[in-house]
């Protein structure tokens, strides 16, 4: 191990004030028991979580070798699970909160930088990630700033829009374009989740996933206009470009998990797990700890602003807030009219 990278929870009181951690990197996992399917096990995001953020502090303590990384264990805790035998989550505002109270302990022992990884990617969940980070750059001054970022979503959503398809192609696992399509609708314990746990521990995966019928969400017509009509109001609402097409893609990911949802989720899988293998899962994992490292570094090192680290949550927000503004202008109108 690296002389700069510690697990807060084996070092002593006294080495932890051996030198201020005004300049050190505090990274926390944060994931939920969930179910993952019957060949995944319940802790398949907090492994995946723990793995990452072991790369990413490996890939920290590499760039800034005079600083401290510190890898605190993994919280055992998140909002918006699946319905499902072994799935256990918390109110994810109260997640939100918690996390909030917490981390502002470290920020009053002198800490500075935080990085919180999850790889469960519930938009409430999410969201109360970036809640918390917020909270605590808000905490610092001009003379001594706070960071904070919660970007696994951001980058990890990546991978739904094909964004590491040349990083597992490179690794030599076959990839067409069709298949990259599909992974839109790769939204738990499928193809990319099961390579990495196979990747991380074989033997945590059932081999009965190679047999795996694959599951897909089912068109709705309803639901196709639905999100036509959701993507043009949003239209009047965020007005960058790029944004407005990370809506867009968001939105489609979420079609097709509402999609799932009414059609029950009761397999605890959606997508083609039995595509899966143990050298895309490491494909995968190499290149989202490698994109999350950069970003991170980008951020802190003042070329990115830490909002554009965000989940997608707060485009649903926004979108919320806007459909709420437009139904109370009709609700006005119906009224005068009536009244």
């Amino acid at each position: 191990m690296l002389p700069n990278l510690l697990r807060y929870e084996r070092v002593s009181s006294a080495e932890l004030l051996l030198t201020p951690v005004t300049d050190d990197i505090l990274l926390l996992p944060v994931s939920a028991p969930e179910n993952h399917g019957p060949h995944l096990p319940l802790g398949t995001d907090e492994l995946i979580s723990e793995e990452v953020a072991g790369r990413v502090a490996r890939d920290l303590a590499e760039a800034y070798p005079h600083r401290r990384i510190w890898l605190h264990p993994t919280w055992h805790l998140g909002g918006a699970t699946i319905r499902g035998t072994g799935s256990v989550k918390a109110p994810s505002r109260l997640l939100g909160k918690v996390l909030k109270a917490y981390l502002r302990r470290f920020v009053r022992q002198g800490f500075r930088h935080f990085v919180v990884l999850s790889a469960h990617g519930g938009v409430p969940h999410t969201g109360a990630l970036d809640d918390a980070c917020a909270a605590l750059r808000r905490m610092g001054s001009r003379a001594r700033p706070v960071m904070a970022v919660a970007p696994s979503a951001r980058v990890g959503a990546k991978a739904y829009f094909g964004g590491y398809a040349e990083a597992v192609r490179a690794a030599g696992v076959p990839l067409s374009d069709a298949e990259v399509a599909d992974l839109a609708i790769d939204l738990h314990a499928g193809r990319m989740e099961t390579a990495m746990i196979l990747a991380i521990d074989p033997d945590l995966v059932d081999p009965g996933y190679r047999s795996l019928p694959p599951i897909l969400p089912p068109r709705r017509g309803w639901l196709e206009a639905l999100a036509r009509g959701i993507e043009k109001l949003a239209g009047r609402f965020i007005a960058d470009e790029a944004k407005r097409i990370e809506f867009s893609q968001v939105l489609g990911v979420a079609k097709a998990d509402l999609s799932w949802i009414l059609r029950g989720r009761l397999e605890g899988y959606v997508g083609h797990p039995h595509r899966a293998s143990a050298a895309e899962g490491e494909a995968l994992l190499a290149a989202i700890a490698g994109d999350l490292s950069h970003q991170i570094r980008e951020t802190f090192e003042g070329r990115l602003d830490p909002l554009d680290l965000r989940s997608g949550a707060y485009l649903f927000r926004r979108l919320v807030f806007g459909a709420g503004l437009v139904f109370a202008a009709l609700l006005a109108g119906l009224a005068l009219l009536v009244f």
